[in-house]
């Protein structure tokens, strides 16, 4: 697709943006950076890939033929494990070569897969995950004195919501909490997340679950429109940065998004920014993140490398921004009360009804303030006695 049909497609569909006009040009200059390592890099992974594919399909293949199978079944059984990506419907083809849902094609494979488990031999979730799951979290809370869902609530929100974030009972270098997330790591994660979401009636979560933004162009029209990175559910800017450090902050996220994960996590400050990506901080920066906390430890970043996404979790300082970002909507509550006391254009019965929807908005951030305070008190309270030690 040339660069001016791919414009007008992506115009259709998110409209005319400033952020449309940033991911594209980051398009542009991605190409330029990336051209020459591709050619040396990606070339040979995607051998390494396919080769390493190749060989535990000749291994299932062989298994199915030493049990009795037949050769054609057999190969039919491989494919069944090991999927041939070229194998999907038109529509699904289509979804997994445009920029907005890249990974669907092994959540189309992957799913059925899940539900026939779930049918025919459910036992098994025992010993391939859940049954990890639920013994992890139950040593992670005799080892920590809390149950884990209390410090689970100290990360960001987005990845407070993951369910299959699942605790690590023991601790990284500098004495922090850790989480695996076996969303990224299990067949059935897309399946689990979007159940989760459903519930909550979140349509954005559902469509995340399934990978519909997990591409650089609706990641980034999600995080214009939220602030928030989907994929690593940490936010782009602060809600207290100014609107020029707001679309600065948010200009070198787009620029990010379209690099290989591998160069935006490992590259150094860009100009105008004060810490560079999060690997290339620990490895060779502050060792730091922008919020002056120590980045990822050595073992997180090699199992990044792996695929296996770890999370620190400082569970007195994590509240602390929780808490941050609720005072200062409060903060922004008060002061558009204000305003709509002083507004002369404003009709009394206009003025009343605006009061009145902005002092519910005010009582239920106090609440919920309120509430995330006592449900985090007992592993803050254990955390801060351990810190203090």
């Amino acid at each position: 697709m040339k660069k001016a049909e791919f414009r007008k497609s992506a115009e259709g569909i998110f409209g005319q943006s400033q952020g449309l006009d940033n991911a594209i040009r980051a398009m542009d200059l991605t190409n330029a950076m990336v051209d020459s390592a591709k050619n040396a890099y990606g070339d040979g992974m995607s051998w390494l890939y396919q080769n390493e594919d190749v060989i535990f399909k000749i291994a299932k293949i062989a298994d199915e033929l030493d049990r009795g199978t037949p050769p054609a079944m057999a190969a039919l059984e491989a494919r069944k494990y090991f999927f041939d990506y070229s194998a999907v419907p038109p529509v699904v083809r289509a979804l997994s070569n445009s920029a907005v849902a890249p990974f669907i094609r092994y959540t189309y494979f992957a799913v059925p897969n899940f539900m026939e488990q779930v049918a025919t031999s459910p036992w098994r979730l025992a010993y391939t995950s859940y049954g990890w799951f639920f013994a992890l979290t139950v040593l992670a809370s005799m080892m920590w004195g809390f149950q884990p869902e209390e410090a689970k609530k100290t990360l960001s929100e987005p990845l407070e919501d993951r369910p299959l974030l699942m605790p690590i009972p023991w601790r990284d270098e500098h004495d922090r909490l850790q989480w695996v997330d076996l969303g990224y790591m299990t067949p059935e994660g897309a399946l689990v997340s979007a159940a989760w979401a459903g519930k909550d009636l979140d349509a954005n979560g559902v469509l995340q679950a399934f990978g519909a933004n997990g591409g650089p162009l609706m990641s980034v029209w999600i995080a214009n429109q939220t602030g928030i990175d989907p994929f690593r559910g940490v936010p782009v800017y602060e809600e207290t940065d100014d609107a020029a450090t707001q679309s600065a902050k948010l200009s070198w996220f787009t620029l990010r998004s379209f690099m290989p994960s591998f160069y935006g996590y490992y590259t150094p400050p860009l100009p105008g920014e004060t810490r560079g990506g999060p690997g290339y901080e620990a490895l060779w920066g502050t060792g730091q993140d922008r919020y002056g906390e120590p980045t990822q430890s050595d073992a997180q970043l090699l199992s990044r490398a792996f695929g296996i996404n770890i999370y620190p979790n400082d569970v007195p300082y994590g509240r602390l921004k929780r808490l941050r970002q609720m005072n200062y909507q409060i903060s922004q509550i008060e002061q558009e009360l204000d305003r709509t006391y002083r507004a002369r254009d404003l009709t009394p019965e206009a003025r009343e009804r605006r009061v009145q929807q902005l002092r519910r908005n005010f009582d239920r951030i106090l609440a919920q303030r309120s509430e995330y305070i006592q449900a985090t008190a007992n592993a803050v309270e254990a955390e801060q006695r351990r810190q203090s030690k």
